[in-house]
């Protein structure tokens, strides 16, 4: 299965005896909200901005679970590769039509060290207890390695979005507010339907191009 992650996977870092170091002396927990996240994919601005990113590109789920939340999405047939990683996943290796599907048992910051720079996009679903160094740290690495005008979504995952709110690489792309706007023309019956499972603590950044 290594081999399959040959393309995506291998980046060379020198920090990654620190980061040993610093996944040993962590305490974080990886959890998995795969329902959580398709309501909020369905939102006509959210499905825009992930056709656009996604398309021909990478996507890694970090704090996959046991299964991978994004293959469900309208995007996920036309990305190259779906890569989950987690300390409890299972490694795999499955073909989709033309996309690779892995699974990668690890630590998420190790994974995210070997990840090569400027590469892909980053879906986080309700990883909620990343604190000091490993989540400054985690933010470091999906800094270096999103691909210059690709997105990091998810939902939860409080403390790496204050960091990515922070982080002037990023541009929040601020669906909350136009979720709520939703909401109110769908209560006063301006909106015929509104997608299941919508959820206001969903958010969607984008690297910025560089200049």
């Amino acid at each position: 299965m290594r081999e399959e992650l040959k393309p995506y996977w291998g980046f060379e870092n020198p920090r990654l005896k620190e980061y040993k170091d610093l996944s040993l002396d962590a305490k974080h927990l990886y959890s998995h909200y795969s329902d959580r996240l398709y309501g909020n994919c369905g939102v006509r601005h959210v499905k825009e901005q992930l056709k656009i990113a996604l398309e021909d590109s990478i996507v890694f789920d970090i704090g996959c679970g046991t299964g991978l939340s994004i293959t469900g999405l309208e995007a996920a047939p036309k990305t190259r590769a779906l890569i989950g990683v987690d300390l409890v996943a299972k490694d795999s290796y499955r073909r989709i039509e033309k996309t690779d599907v892995i699974k990668v048992r690890s630590d998420m910051l190790q994974f995210l060290a070997r990840i090569y720079p400027d590469s892909g996009n980053f879906v986080f679903n309700g990883i909620d207890f990343l604190q000091g160094d490993y989540l400054n740290t985690v933010v470091r690495e999906v800094e270096r390695s999103t691909k210059q005008g690709g997105i990091v979504f998810g939902v939860g995952s409080e403390p790496l979005v204050s960091e990515l709110e922070r982080n002037s690489s990023f541009v929040d792309l601020d669906p909350q507010t136009k979720q709520r706007q939703l909401i109110e023309k769908w209560r006063k019956g301006d909106e015929e339907r509104i997608p299941e499972n919508l959820e206001l603590d969903f958010f969607l950044f984008r690297k910025e191009e560089a200049n």
